[in-house]
């Protein structure tokens, strides 16, 4: 008789179960690291996209470091609740100051968090980056202004 109750409710439990796992939304939130928009100089402006942000609460960064591991990088970092265009599911950001002749690594993600000050506070671990990809900025060759004869 209890093995008969134990399947019963087991049945029961695992139906009950089987409905609320089709009320979850199967979409999960992504994030594209676009291209290279221009590149001027030392300056460069790169582009992303994100979709399927069901949470009022999400950071776009844009990562940009000489380093694949992005141990020291750039950061632009924006709150969803502060921008815009949220709903056409596209950024750009423009990085200047870039040092000549390098090789630079650049990511664009999705943080479940708020932004305050410059500082990301997590509401969850919850973390979506798109590919890490890369450009080189210019050589530059120091321009000769006079020459001084002694």
């Amino acid at each position: 008789m209890k093995k008969i109750l134990y399947i019963v409710f087991t049945a029961l439990l695992l139906a009950g179960c089987d409905e609320f796992i089709m009320d979850i939304p199967h979409t999960a939130p992504y994030a594209r690291t676009g291209d290279v928009l221009e590149l001027d100089g030392l300056s460069v402006t790169l582009s992303g996209s994100f979709g399927n942000m069901e949470t009022e609460y999400g950071v776009l960064c844009f990562y940009v470091s000489e380093y694949e591991d992005f141990s020291t990088c750039f950061e632009y970092m924006i709150d969803i609740r502060d921008y815009e265009a949220l709903d056409s599911g596209k950024i750009t950001a423009v990085f200047d100051d870039l040092m000549p002749n390098r090789t630079y690594y650049y990511k664009f993600g999705v943080v479940h968090g708020t932004l305050e000050n410059g500082v990301i506070y997590y509401i969850s671990r919850a973390e979506v980056w798109g590919d890490v990809k890369t450009f080189e900025t210019e050589k530059v060759i120091p321009r000769i202004s006079r020459i001084i004869c002694a």
